[in-house]
Order: C-alpha cells, then structure tokens, then sequence
C-alpha cells in the first residue's frame, strides 16, 4: 500500500517561508512507515512564486495595488506559493497511492486543502483522502461537508492514520468510530469523534522524507524542532486547539539532534507552544545543545514571563541567534482581560542583550478587545526605544478561540494580511502597520551607517544611499506626517490614505524620543 501525504499550496499577499516546514507531516510518515510505502509532497516549500490575476478580497483593492510602490505599503500582488495544480496532479498520478493525507492547518487556507482532495479525485476517484491538522480538528462538519474528502482525523494524527492504515489492510475490518479522532459520514450524517491525543510523543518525525537543502533560513539548511506539545494556558485569542502539555524524553530529544547534526542541518527552529515552561526541563535541553553547533531560534513559545538573566545566558551559550518574545501587549489589565500571564520584567534584560549579536524581535498584537489608539502608539514608541525588531500581529477571530462566535466570520478572513476590521477599522490598522514599518526601515538604517544620527542630519544626507523614490517618500513622511507611494503607472507620487488622527499624534509623541537600532546600540534622535 502507498501513502502519500500533501502539504497544498498557499494563495495570499505574501508567504513567509521559512514557517511552511511539514513536521506535522513528518510525524505521520513515522507513525506509519512500518505499514506502508510513505512519502510527503511538499506542494507549497521551495517553489516560485506566481502572481495571480485575481483575490476574493474585492474591499481590499484601494488599499492593496500593484502598480504602487513604497518601502512603507503592505502588500500589492495576490501569488500561489507552490505548485500548479497541473503539477500535484501528476505527481499523485506518478506515485499511485491507495490514500492521500492532507494537511489543513490553517483555517485561512482550509479551501485550498479541500482542492487538494479534489484533484485526488480527478486523477482517481478510488484514492482515499483524509484531511487533517488544526482546522479539521476544530471545524470536522466543515471539511466533512465536501464530497471529495472521505474522512477527517481530529487532533494529533499519529495513532489515527497508522489504525485507519493498519484497518484498511486488515482482512478484519475494525468499526470507524472506535479509530481514535476519525471523523466522516454516514448516510449523509456525521459520525464526529474526539480529537485524538497522543500519549507517546517520543517517535522521531521521517525528516530523511526531506531534501535539507530544499528548506533554508537565511541562507541555511533548518529543520522543525519539538521538544514538547500542548500548552498550559488558555488565551482568549488563541484557537490552538486544548492539548495537554507534555514532555518528551531527553534521550529521544538528543537523538533527533543527532540526526540533525547528520542530516548537516545548520539552524533548529523550535516549535513548541511553551518552550520555556518547565525551566528545569528547558535548561537540560539548553545543555544539551551545547554539545552540537546548531544555529537556534524560537520563532514561538518564548513566553516573557518564564525568562530572566540566567535562561537568557543559557540561551545564548547553546547557540540561541534570535530570539522572539510575545509581548501581546503592555497594559497588565489588558492582558489579564485575555487570560494572558504578564511579561513580568522582560524589558528589565534588555541591557543583558546589548553588548550581543543576538536579535530580538518583539511580537505584539494590534486589534485585541479594550485596546485604544493610544495603547498601540505607546507600544510601538516604547519599542521603538528597545534595541528590538518590532514584530506586530493583527487580530482576527479565529475558529477555536475564545472570541470566536460560529459563523461569525468566513474561514477566509482569518490572516493577518486582510486586517480584517474586528475593534478596529481597516484604515485604522494599516496605519498602525505603516508607522511599525516605518521604525523598523529607521532601525535597520541606524544599523547600517553604525552612528548615532539626528533625524534632520538623516534626510540631510539621505539621498546618498537611498534612491529618489524613497528619498522623497521618506523625507514627505517625516516632514508632513503623511505616506507617500511612487504610482508606476502614472509616474509620480500620490499620498496613502490614512488616519490622520493617528498620523499627527504618533509624530507629535515621537518628538525628542530616539529610534535605536535593533542590530546595534546606536539611535536616530527625532528633532523635527
């Protein structure tokens, strides 16, 4: 029997890549490899990019525009990252399988996976598809309502996939509903099961499945790392579905870095919910990694209020080179209001950092219930003082979370580039975006000419390593408080709209503050 298991494509305005690695789909491949011949085509990693004509975000269309240039606008093109559907057709018809799993993470993309099981379809209705990940596990009716998907897992797959393998074999035929987190119909009703929870989370993921130098972070080989699953807390935004934490073992733990290390991966990305939650446990992993040579990052799970001056050592003497910290927000009442635990004393480490070539990156979430404009604007200008890459998040409801109210909003509206309009409006969002961009295009300059700077001494001197357009952009921006964008097609410049409200009292608070690098020590003072 063969088993092939899809990650699709993705459609939007931008795609970061690097977040795209299939370790989920790793874990299946292992749980069934003993069963059957298992392999993963990665349809959305490594793979150009193609403009598409058209979105379904028609409202979006004064804002996003292709023809419009700025280093401070969002977004301009819709692209499909990852192959054609000419192109997964033939590789399913290549591989012959008896059964396809499907990836569906992302309740943003769940159409997308659905395609996928329809074009499983088209190659041959025999094929048996079952669609799993975040989204099935917390919307099954909505998958299941598709006549090309055969069956849905709930929760973590393993144990569900290698049964429904093991039954499908099977000359005694198991009855569906006692498969653990299966889900599918019946004379036309839903038989819904339980999300599946694994007990044993120490069986290392089929990474041989991947080519290492298909999937590069800066410019290097990376892989997923888990060192646990689940997590402890309940935040009101979050929709990750309520999985218990567990640990794995350190043995099994420090035998997926042996075959890392052999494999020639250069940078882990640990993926864990809480990475630093048990600080005994995460210090004999931190330990652990010392003996290798890793390039470490965290690009979630480093919650603020689990971190001091000794992990931050720890951190950095196992190879830690960037390290992302989820703020959510400043105001305590704030974040008690979403269940959030408080980021205590992070910034008081600040100092611990300055003298380190480690990056900081700051996540925050701009849109959050009882948020006000002057909030964010303090948020932002407080980081703006950090040495710190500003990392801001735009809330949407999604499936799962406690702000989520059925039917509230179509599946397709749960990502960040819609700025989808929940406490806020759209133009009051993409204004917050535009002014974070415009701290962080400060802060990288600030790097790159190694000085400290005067804003008027900045643009004095601007045009000798910017080009005109964004010469101009920037010097209209700091001078009149207004965007700028350069229309291609007209040849010339025209302002952004924006709230002005927001525009004249986030210059009027920058005034006299510093914008500091996130790279370096040094700061562009703002004296205009």
């Amino acid at each position: 029997m063969k088993v092939l298991l899809i990650q699709p494509p993705i459609e939007d305005f931008y795609c970061t890549s690097i977040r795209l690695y299939p370790l989920g789909l790793c874990s299946i491949a292992a749980a069934i490899s003993d069963l059957c011949e298992v392999a993963i085509l990665d349809a959305a990693e490594h793979h150009k990019p193609r403009k598409l004509s058209e979105h379904p975000f028609p409202e979006l269309k004064n804002f996003y525009q292709p023809h419009l240039r700025s280093p401070l606008s969002l977004f301009s093109k819709y692209y499909r990252f990852g192959l054609t559907d000419e192109q997964i057709k033939k590789a399913i018809a290549e591989y012959r399988p008896t059964v396809v799993g499907i990836s569906a993470l992302f309740s943003a993309y769940m159409a997308l996976s659905i395609h996928m099981a329809e074009l499983v379809k088209k190659v041959n209705a025999d094929i048996v598809t079952i669609v799993g990940g975040l989204h099935p596990t917390l919307s099954p009716e909505s998958v299941l309502a598709s006549p090309d998907v055969d069956y849905v897992i709930r929760g973590e797959g393993e144990t569900p996939m290698a049964t429904f393998i093991e039954n499908l074999a099977s000359s005694k035929k198991m009855i569906l509903s006692d498969i653990p987190g299966l889900c599918y119909q019946e004379n036309g009703n839903n038989k819904i099961n339980p999300p599946s929870v694994e007990t044993d989370i120490n069986r290392l993921p089929s990474h041989r499945l991947l080519p290492p130098k298909s999937y590069l972070m800066y410019g290097k080989s990376y892989s997923f790392f888990l060192a646990s699953r689940g997590c402890p807390y309940r935040c009101q935004f979050c929709g990750k579905a309520p999985f218990p934490y567990r640990q794995r073992t350190l043995g099994s733990i420090e035998e997926e870095l042996h075959v890392h290390a052999q494999r020639g991966i250069e940078v882990l990305d640990f993926e864990d919910d809480m990475l630093t939650f048990d600080v005994r446990f995460f210090h004999d992993i931190l330990a652990m990694l010392k003996k290798f040579e890793f390039n470490i990052c965290a690009m979630n799970g480093l919650s603020p209020s689990h971190l001091n001056a000794q992990n931050l050592k720890l951190m950095l003497e196992a190879g830690f080179h960037k390290i992302n910290v989820s703020v959510v927000e400043l105001s305590s009442s704030i974040l008690k209001s979403q269940s959030r635990c408080h980021y205590g004393s992070f910034f008081e480490l600040l100092p611990c950092l300055e003298h380190e070539s480690v990056t900081v990156e700051v996540h925050f979430i701009i849109g959050l219930p009882r948020q006000s404009v002057d909030h964010i604007l303090d948020l932002i200008l407080f980081l703006a003082q950090k040495k710190v890459l500003l990392g801001p998040s735009m809330f949407y409801p999604v499936p799962g979370s406690a702000l989520w109210s059925d039917n509230e909003v179509p599946f397709k509206y749960c990502r960040s580039s819609i700025m989808y309009p929940a406490y806020f409006s759209r133009l009051t969002i993409i204004t917050f975006m535009r002014l974070i961009r415009f701290i962080n295009f400060c802060k990288n300059l600030v790097d790159k000419l190694h000085q400290n700077l005067l804003l008027s001494e900045l643009l004095g001197s601007a045009h000798l390593f910017m080009t005109p357009e964004i010469y101009h952009i920037i010097t209209h921006l700091c001078k009149q408080k207004r965007f700028l964008v350069w229309d291609k097609k007209d040849q010339d410049f025209r302002e952004e709209s924006c709230v002005l409200e927001i525009m004249d009292r986030f210059f009027q608070m920058l005034k006299h503050k510093v914008i500091r690098g996130y790279k370096t020590n040094h700061q562009l003072k703002v004296d205009l």
